[in-house]
């Protein structure tokens, strides 16, 4: 009577977080409400973090409405001798994935940017000719695989400022 307290007490408190506990039996993952249809994503896993008795943790990506989202699940195992579950805790990281993506994109821009002033760079340096400075220059700026600005002037001074 005591193991059957201190179960529900661990599911009511599971349910506060918005976990559940997913049964092994027989070969077969059953999730606590029966209706549940449990993913082949979810139970491998499930299997995963049960045949190697360890937390897991895995960014899913989710299907919902033609919208991209993901759900990051943790596996919890926990195998006793009478029977075997998992804890399995969901949290939404579909803001946290898409600040990823975004910082990632920004940082393969500054990237590119940056490598094309170290190009410009070492033009600069290598030679001595206006017209190819001036052109190397205007085409870096413009290009598409440069700056990608859709103008780009440049003045030149002589030596009285003019």
């Amino acid at each position: 009577m005591t193991e059957f307290t201190i179960k529900n007490g661990l599911e009511s408190a599971l349910k506060n977080v918005g976990a559940e506990i997913i049964f092994f039996n027989n070969g077969e993952w059953i999730p606590e409400d029966h209706g549940a249809v449990i993913s082949d994503t979810i139970k491998l896993c499930l299997q995963k973090c049960f045949d190697s008795k360890t937390i897991i943790n895995e960014i899913i990506p989710q299907a919902n409405n033609g919208h991209e989202s993901y759900s990051e699940y943790i596996f919890i195992p926990v195998i006793t001798e009478k029977e075997n579950f998992v804890i399995k805790l969901s949290i939404d990281a579909t803001s946290r994935i898409a600040k990823q993506k975004v910082l990632e994109i920004e940082s393969k821009r500054s990237q590119s940017h940056m490598s094309i002033i170290h190009e410009i760079g070492a033009f600069l340096h290598g030679t001595l000719a206006l017209d190819e400075v001036v052109n190397m220059i205007l085409v870096a700026a413009t290009s598409g695989q440069g700056l990608k600005f859709n103008r780009a002037f440049l003045f030149l001074t002589d030596e009285s400022g003019e």
